[in-house]
């Protein structure tokens, strides 16, 4: 088992800051009150009566003034005390001011960091893949011209038994081993060093900008660089844009979700037909009588850039990262309406009940989409692997993302989810956990990295963690998570590409 690492959330600086203003707050409250009080207890030393009663008895009258005296004087005076708590009051908010600025200074310069270090990865590949091109071209060159210098009958001979050589290579199996190597090493690698994705996907726009520089393209963002992608697939054929429909498959009465490991191994079971993408919709009545909804929607199951009738496809996939409403999205949408009317609910009331959105993957990535701002009463989103942190949700959307350390996919936005009191992270290094591929030789597959089942073991540590910071974002969840609950299941599918 290993540990679990926890960023924002409870954890995180604005969590931290706003405790420190609230804290202020009840100081300054304070100072009200016990300023108040202290002018009551001065006006007591001037008052008229007092001052009389001094004829018949100045002793009595002196205690009275050095009592008023005391009660304005350190270390436990009134006065001292409203001055104490104010210049505490002063000095948490000056603080808390400076923790935010360093903060968002550190946090812009670490992106810069990050876009720098991702174009030269970026163009560090770019420079070995065209170098390797160059020299293959360059031997080859070389090979034909020594070649054509060899005498007739020499050259005739070579060429007559490179044929045979180059068959029996590949009968041998040689060249099928060399690819496979080749593979594997890059498969390990990866797994090893994820965060060369990190620098790949935060480099790409600067070294996209810098040539399309010459065609009005500058500063191009990391979501217009994926609508480029988007359009340049529509005009090639790919990524159609038909519509989309759902149809209730299935509802039961029973069992929902219990915890949040329960919800990853749930979607892991989702398997619907091909040409299909299944979404389930559990209704749960909490034990305040509050009727709520889970949302579960599981990762990309079509990678083909030419649409099929599955819209968890390539083409979500890229409209959820540039922030397109894509056919993933509106199916969760008619999905939960069609649950809610099922429920009872009238039209007019779909945005009373609150909503728990959770995904895995792509799923994870459509999930914080339509919480950004949606007809429904979406509080909270549950996502494993996804990439979402350019993902911006409102404050009073609370996201709880889980992340593996060699998982890439989470890791294809090029930056880490922001330190915000509304979104925890946590992460785990799973490297122990997942074992070498045969078919790779033995490497370590990043895509085992990725599995809704690991994210499901990682979830039921989650569920039993004592870290305060993940304690405070999973009792968020606890009024989805309640067990009994009438579920109903949908089959999503769109207009394939002509």
């Amino acid at each position: 088992m290993s540990s679990l690492t926890v960023a924002g959330g409870a954890a995180s600086i604005d969590a931290r800051t706003e405790d420190m203003r609230a804290q202020a707050a009840t100081l300054r409250t304070m100072v009200e009150e016990l300023g108040g009080l202290a002018v009551t207890v001065a006006a007591v030393a001037v008052d008229g009566p007092v001052l009389a009663s001094g004829i018949f008895d100045p002793v009595g009258l002196a205690r009275i003034e050095a009592a008023v005296g005391l009660a304005h004087l350190p270390p436990e005076g009134l006065t001292w005390l409203v001055l104490e708590y104010e210049a505490t009051a002063t000095l948490l908010l000056g603080a808390a001011d400076a923790y935010e600025l360093i903060d968002a200074a550190l946090a812009e310069m670490a992106g810069a960091l990050r876009a720098v270090a991702g174009e030269a990865v970026v163009t560090g590949l770019f420079v070995t893949a065209a170098g390797a091109v160059v020299a293959v071209g360059a031997a080859g060159v070389v090979g034909l011209a020594g070649l054509a210098a060899l005498p007739p009958g020499v050259r005739a001979l070579l060429l007559a038994g490179a044929g045979p050589w180059l068959a029996q290579l590949e009968a041998s199996g040689a060249t099928d081993r060399l690819g496979r190597g080749l593979t594997a090493a890059g498969m390990q690698t990866l797994f090893d060093n994820p965060w060369l994705v990190d620098s790949v996907a935060a480099g790409l726009p600067g070294t996209v900008s810098s040539p399309g520089n010459l065609f009005g393209l500058r500063g191009l963002t990391y979501e217009q660089v994926v609508a480029l992608v988007l359009a340049g697939g529509g005009l090639g054929g790919a990524f159609h844009d038909g519509p989309v429909r759902v149809t209730r498959t299935g509802r039961s009465d029973g069992a929902g979700p219990v915890g949040v490991g329960d919800v990853f191994t749930r979607m892991g079971t989702m398997t619907g037909a091909e040409e299909t993408h299944e979404v389930r919709v559990t209704r749960v009545t909490g034990a305040d009588g509050e009727v709520r909804f889970v949302v579960e929607i599981p990762g990309t199951e079509q990678w083909d850039p030419t649409s099929t009738t599955n819209p968890a496809d390539t083409k979500t996939n890229l409209e959820a990262v540039a922030g397109i409403d894509s056919n993933m999205e509106e199916a969760v949408r008619l999905a939960l309406t069609d649950a809610m009317r099922e429920a009872g609910i009238p039209a007019g009331e779909h945005s009373r009940p609150e909503v728990l959105l959770a995904g895995h993957s792509q799923g994870g990535i459509v999930a914080a989409r339509l919480a950004q701002e949606s007809a429904f009463n979406v509080t909270d989103v549950l996502t494993g692997g996804s990439p979402v942190s350019r993902v911006d949700l409102p404050a009073d959307v609370h996201l709880l993302s889980l992340e593996h350390d060699q998982d890439v996919v989470p890791r294809l936005d090029g930056e880490p989810n922001p330190s915000a009191r509304n979104v925890t992270t946590i992460s785990r290094d799973v490297a122990a956990l997942v074992p070498g591929d045969p078919a790779l030789g033995g490497a370590q597959n990043v895509g085992d990295a990725h599995a809704s089942n690991l994210y499901g073991d990682t979830g039921a540590l989650v569920d039993t963690s004592t870290d305060p910071a993940v304690v405070a974002a999973r009792e968020r969840l606890d009024r989805f998570l309640t067990g009994g609950a009438t579920t109903s299941t949908y089959e999503a599918t769109q207009e394939a590409t002509p």
